[in-house]
């Protein structure tokens, strides 16, 4: 396992704008996100006058009542994919093949650093929607909860999805972003399979394996074996674990792939 880790840190060492470059795509894609998904909650930012109190306490409250940043969990997934895609000649290089490793330590190398890259992702995730929280917080939270009292919602409190609670999103950040490791091996595998047009491939593999889960999730499970179950908890995990077992059987393959290239 030691070898495997200085193989993933040999990866990040010997391209110095790995960092940078996961950084940049996660602060301009959060930001476009951001703006896209909340461009009703930012108009009502520019309501905010410093003279009118009553029209504070309504834009304040207003703020209040926006929901949190919900894209944050698919962002989490999202992100390290498109780095990884972006990265694809930095994982898959011939002439680091040539390294004395065994397939063993290359395969969990690859993993290590892939998970870095999600790792990175994630903190950055993470800390922005502290920062939003903290901005709306400093800025609103007080004159929202005089709000709700003076414009006469009483018993009336700010909702644990409201923008000033933005850093409330992350428990569901954590709890799916691990949905990342579900998808990595058919990036893996694609990046290996195809030598020519990886890239559009694997994005074309990800896009059809998406598109088939949630298909047989919707039509398949969900609309034909749950109405015989009444445990929830069951049927909600049912369909990641046959995920984990299809993610299983992509990290065999990838393993295998990696053995067959150096082989030959």
């Amino acid at each position: 396992m030691k070898a495997a880790l200085n193989y993933a840190l040999l990866i990040f060492k010997g391209n110095k704008s790995i960092f940078t470059s996961i950084l940049l795509v996660a602060f301009a894609g959060f930001g476009i996100i951001f703006y896209l998904t909340n461009s009703n909650t930012l108009s009502i930012l520019s309501e905010k006058n410093g003279f009118d109190t009553a029209k504070n306490y309504i834009t304040a409250v207003q703020l209040a009542e926006r929901t949190y940043f919900e894209s944050s969990p698919i962002l989490a997934i999202l992100f390290p994919i498109l780095n990884l895609i972006i990265l694809q000649k930095i994982i898959y290089n011939p002439i680091e093949f040539t390294l004395p490793l065994s397939t063993k330590d290359r395969f969990f190398g690859i993993i290590i650093f892939c998970s870095l890259v999600f790792l990175i992702n994630l903190i950055f995730i993470v800390l922005c929607n502290y920062i939003i929280q903290f901005y709306f917080q400093f800025n609103y939270l007080d004159l929202a909860k005089e709000g709700y009292d003076k414009l006469g919602y009483l018993y009336t409190k700010i909702p644990e999805n409201s923008i000033l609670y933005n850093a409330n999103i992350n428990l569901d950040v954590l709890k799916y972003s691990f949905i990342f490791f579900l998808f990595l091996p058919v990036y893996l595998v694609g990046i290996l399979y195809f030598r020519k047009y990886s890239r559009l491939l694997s994005i074309l593999i990800f896009i059809a394996y998406v598109y088939l889960s949630s298909l047989v999730m919707e039509h398949l499970w969900a609309g034909g074996f749950t109405q015989f179950i009444n445990n929830e908890a069951y049927v909600k995990a049912y369909p990641y674990v046959l995920g984990s077992i299809a993610a299983i059987f992509a990290y065999i393959s990838f393993y295998y792939l990696l053995k067959e290239k150096e082989v030959h």
